[in-house]
This record gives C-alpha cells, structure tokens and sequence, in this order.
C-alpha cells in the first residue's frame, strides 16, 4: 500500500474513532490502494463460462 494511502486510511480511522463522518470511497477505488485492478472483459467472460 502505498504511503499517501495509508495516510489517508489512519485519516479516516482518526475521523470515525472521534466520533466524525468521513466522505464517502467506492470499493473499487479501496480495494485498488492494495494493488487490486479490474478484470478484462476477456477475463470476466472466462470466469462465466467457467
């Protein structure tokens, strides 16, 4: 994970154990700070055949 990305998790960790909101992540774009990336289309229509 990168370094901004950490950052940014303790950001919100510290925001919600104060009791504060934070703004709002898409999955997609949480999952990508741990170095996930979309699948294909090819790909994703292997999975289906399969």
């Amino acid at each position: 994970m990168a370094v901004e990305n950490r950052e940014r998790l303790n950001e919100i960790l510290r925001e919600l154990k104060d009791g504060m909101s934070s703004n709002p992540i898409s999955v997609r774009e949480f999952i990508i700070w741990f170095g996930a990336e979309r699948r294909g289309y090819m790909v994703a229509y292997k999975f289906a055949k399969h």
